[in-house]
């Protein structure tokens, strides 16, 4: 069991070009009562927090549980909740701001989801590597108290035999389409057809400018995430993205001051973000400073000391 501390420190630029700072902790695996207990017993203010584990037991829950001032809670897993579970999941459900991550690859089944549903997740968030079944599909419709995603990581974007599978997903589910390549008309033409709304996730790669038509013709997108450890080549390519709101991901590597000037600079367009995990990389005060008069959102991570 390993514990990281991740701050990320959201900058969030105000009317008044003030500065909010938010702290998120990042654990691996379940917190101890005593590891509770230290970190109820620091002078922070809220604080948010990100817990990973294969499965969490129900002493795990409760511990997590009890921890005080949390403002949003994250836990990710890829075990579906046990009926031994339920009592300690309700609590930790109860907290606001609570979200659950599942990365099982797959839709939980109709006793999972009588589980599931018992507990009463607020925010839901189900990792696929494949289409989806239609009777499990289904059953996501009497999750309709909650806010649900499906994480769409099935290597592409979808096209149009997917649109029979994906159809049985109700309206209401937000789909985040995970790829390495950009929107053509093909998988634009199938998103619209779909009820739902949508996220893009796009790794390792920027769009060329052929792409940018398709970009925009989709509707009810929500978002784009962009996952590059590298600067775009044009410095026009921020701009394109228009009004559409925009993260910039980066991992292992900090923005450098003319890539991030020309991302802060499309700031006038639409809303932007950044987000850098820096690793074991320490930032400079000259870093710091040149992301915070930015004017631009921007979130680093760092291991703990």
């Amino acid at each position: 069991m390993r514990a990281i501390y991740m701050l990320l420190v959201l900058l969030l630029s105000t009317k008044a070009g003030a500065v909010i700072e938010t702290r998120i902790w990042y654990f691996e695996g379940e917190p101890s009562g005593s590891q509770v207990a230290l970190w109820n017993a620091r002078p922070d203010g809220i604080r948010n927090m990100i817990f990973t584990a294969y499965m969490f037991s129900p002493r795990g829950i409760a511990n997590i549980a009890a921890i005080e001032r949390v403002g949003e809670l994250e836990a990710r897993t890829s075990v579906f909740p046990s009926r031994e579970s339920v009592k300690a999941w309700k609590r930790l459900a109860a907290i606001p701001g609570m979200s659950i991550h599942y990365k099982a690859s797959r839709l939980p089944s109709a006793f999972e989801h009588s589980i599931l549903k018992e507990i009463g997740f607020k925010k839901i968030t189900f990792n696929l590597t494949s289409l989806p079944a239609r009777n499990e599909a289904a059953l996501l419709a009497d999750l309709a108290g909650a806010e649900v995603a499906l994480e769409m990581d099935i290597g592409r974007l979808p096209n149009f035999d997917d649109k029979p599978a994906l159809m049985n997903v109700p309206a209401s589910v937000l789909f985040v389409h995970k790829a390495d390549y950009w929107p053509r008309y093909i998988q634009m033409d199938v998103m619209n057809l779909l009820p739902h709304k949508h996220v893009l996730h796009i790794s390792g790669q920027y769009p060329v400018m052929e792409a940018f038509p398709y970009l925009h013709g989709i509707k009810r997108l929500q978002r784009v995430v962009v996952d590059a450890d590298f600067e775009p080549s044009g410095a026009g390519v921020w701009t394109e993205f228009g009004a559409l709101p925009v993260q910039w991901r980066s991992y292992r590597a900090v923005p450098g001051a003319s890539g991030f000037s020309a991302f802060a600079s499309s700031l006038s367009a639409g809303m932007r973000s950044v987000s850098v995990d820096a690793g074991e990389i320490t930032l400079s005060g000259a870093e710091v400073d040149r992301m915070r008069s930015a004017g631009v959102p921007v979130a680093w991570t760092h291991p703990s000391p």
